[in-house]
């Protein structure tokens, strides 16, 4: 059975099933490539899927901040197998530097990989998971004056969870 993932901000135990908000709280989920992403309907302010329909942005209320979540097409495989995260890491590193962050800390795991940092008074925070053929990111990307009401959105959460695709 192929697995999917499932991208939440929503405080989930380990042994959760199912994709619930808890309450203030509100998820995006992406049917066409099955992950979801919760957060707190006071905070963040959906501003619609893309085109593409592979993920949406979200305004962070009272502040030019914003958390886009999407699914990363980047693929260099003739079988369309994804790009390995060592080369997505690469790139999204770039990325940041041109977009005028110094990205001061990196991390790279098998399954995911985790870059931040700052630059024209803003943070960067990105996360980027991959599991089978879906590799889904997460960049928050806020103000100073937000560090400790964002830090503590990410490090009380539950960012990833892995979830059986239904049965049809």
């Amino acid at each position: 059975m192929r697995q999917s993932i499932v991208l939440t901000l929503c405080l989930m135990t380990a042994s959760s099933l199912a994709q619930k908000p808890k309450p203030a709280e509100d998820c995006y989920n992406n049917s066409r490539y099955s992950y979801a992403f919760c957060y707190p309907v006071k905070l963040l302010k959906p501003q619609g899927e893309s085109g593409s329909r592979d993920g949406q942005t979200f305004k962070i209320a009272g502040s030019k901040g914003t958390v886009a979540v999407w699914r990363e097409f980047a693929s260099n495989d003739p079988d369309g197998k994804p790009t390995p995260l060592a080369e997505t890491m690469k790139d999204a590193t770039e990325a940041a530097r041109s977009d005028g962050y110094t990205v001061s800390y990196s991390l790279l795991k098998p399954t995911f990989f985790v870059l931040s940092g700052a630059g024209k008074g803003m943070i960067l925070y990105q996360r980027t998971i991959q599991r089978d053929d879906l590799t889904v990111t997460v960049r928050y990307q806020y103000p100073e004056s937000m560090k400790a009401v964002i830090n503590k959105l990410i490090h009380d959460t539950d960012i990833v969870s892995i979830l059986p695709e239904p049965e049809d």
